[in-house]
């Protein structure tokens, strides 16, 4: 007996994905020439960094889980975009595997 599986309606991801692009287009339009910030390490740098932890990643995002553009803090000074809130697909994972990446 086979089983027929229904495909995962996309609409809401798609949508989620454009919105997401669009803000990011817009952040990398704002910024232009003026990008400062970042470092470059050669493979095998011996320093490893501490992770941010929880209270430190919500000093540096928007605030209230809005989406947008952020800085991250010293060292690394560069900026970031939150494309997605905990409220988007549910409080699902909008993330979708797609298989292996080479």
């Amino acid at each position: 007996m086979s089983v027929k599986r229904r495909a995962k309606p996309i609409g809401r991801a798609v949508r989620v994905a454009l919105v997401s692009f669009a803000m990011a287009l817009s952040v990398i339009a704002t910024l232009g020439s003026d990008v400062s910030g970042g470092f470059l390490e050669k493979a095998g740098f011996p320093t490893v960094r501490p992770r941010f932890t929880r209270s430190q990643i919500e000093t540096f995002l928007p605030a209230n889980g809005a989406r947008g553009a952020f800085r991250f803090p010293a060292s690394y000074h560069t900026q970031g975009i939150r494309l997605t809130s905990a409220s988007d697909c549910g409080g699902q994972d909008c993330v979708d595997y797609v298989g292996y990446s080479y």
